[in-house]
């Protein structure tokens, strides 16, 4: 191990010497260094000019460039979209795809705004501590069986914000007959969302458990008290998928009426071996309503300070767990 650490710790030397060599001077790193390579002096978009050899322009400077072939059969340098750069940087080791599964029935009104009213802030929040971090964010919202269309409704990933804020701003808290809900639904959208980046979350926000006697006292009223036919019925087994795709499960508790369920949630979460050559990962729960008495912060504010502060932990200990794995895996028997 103490061999492991000294790798590890020249390792770690190395980067912040390249920082520092980035910082004081930019001009003495290869242009073709990177795939893309982000920079403040990025050209208006569209193509760059090749030079005759197809070589990259030095006017280009480091603005993010790929080489593509012309009709004529030439090369030419064509600038990257920002959405594009963000698709490449979303794969390296601070890429974040963050996702909140929420229910959206007519109690959780105060929630949905608090969500909507802070993405921005917990990216921001995030990225002030770790500069690295590339967002993409998604939203799965859920109603019950009987509110048709807005039964079940999604964003896929995006890196624009404002995309996410637009769609829970169309979002209105209503539906939901019975206290019961289709969580179970919800998560089956979530473990079908694109998930690519290696930090993954998802943020359940809910105050009624699923269908199904199983998951809640008696004390709930439930219409489905054995599932719907037809219908998924087994939020266990989409919490098994989410351990199997890497996925970081986080459940903001609002009352007790789902204590039962987030405890088989959480177990059959728990126990799912995570893929190999990955860390084990636990279903965190988070009282939203000890947070607010601790602190005296506003629902918003707690949502906020809770999302952030997790991400910013378990990104951090991710980025030297897989350090680590790297050094181990490198070293000889």
């Amino acid at each position: 191990m103490e061999a492991i650490e000294k790798k590890l710790n020249r390792k770690l030397s190395a980067i912040e010497r390249l920082r520092a060599q980035i910082q004081t001077a930019p001009a003495a790193i290869p242009a073709q260094a990177s795939g893309s390579v982000a920079t403040a002096s990025v050209q208006e978009p569209g193509s760059v000019p090749a030079s005759a050899s197809g070589s990259r322009p030095a006017s280009a400077g480091f603005a993010p460039l790929r080489k593509v072939s012309t009709a004529a059969g030439t090369a030419k340098w064509q600038e990257l979209s920002a959405d594009e750069v963000a698709a490449r940087q979303r794969s390296n080791g601070y890429g974040v795809d963050l996702a909140f599964c929420i229910d959206l029935t007519g109690s959780m009104t105060a929630h949905i705004a608090a969500v909507k009213d802070k993405v921005q802030t917990i990216i921001d929040d995030c990225k002030a501590a770790m500069p690295d971090t590339t967002f993409h964010t998604s939203v799965v919202g859920y109603r019950d069986y009987g509110d048709g269309a807005d039964h079940l409704v999604h964003i896929n990933f995006t890196n624009h914000a404002d995309q996410v804020k637009s769609f829970l701003l169309a979002q209105k808290a209503t539906g939901g007959a019975d206290a019961a809900e289709d969580v179970t639904g919800g998560l089956k959208i979530a473990t079908e969302l694109d998930w690519k980046a290696p930090n993954r979350f998802l943020f359940i926000i809910g105050d009624a458990p699923c269908h199904g006697s199983a998951y809640h006292t008696k004390a709930v009223g439930d219409d489905h008290p054995d599932g719907k036919p037809g219908m998924p019925n087994d939020p266990c087994e989409f919490m098994r998928r989410l351990q199997e795709r890497k996925v970081q499960c986080f459940f903001l508790r609002i009352n007790g009426t789902t204590d039962q369920m987030v405890g088989l949630l959480k177990a059959a979460y728990d126990v799912t071996p995570a893929p190999a050559g990955h860390e084990q990962r636990s279903m965190v729960t988070v009282d939203l309503a000890q947070q607010l008495k601790l602190n005296g912060e506003s629902l918003a504010a707690a949502i906020s300070h809770t999302v952030s502060s997790a991400i910013k932990s378990s990104v951090t200990a991710s980025v030297a767990y897989r350090a680590a794995s790297e050094m181990v895996a490198a070293t000889p028997a």
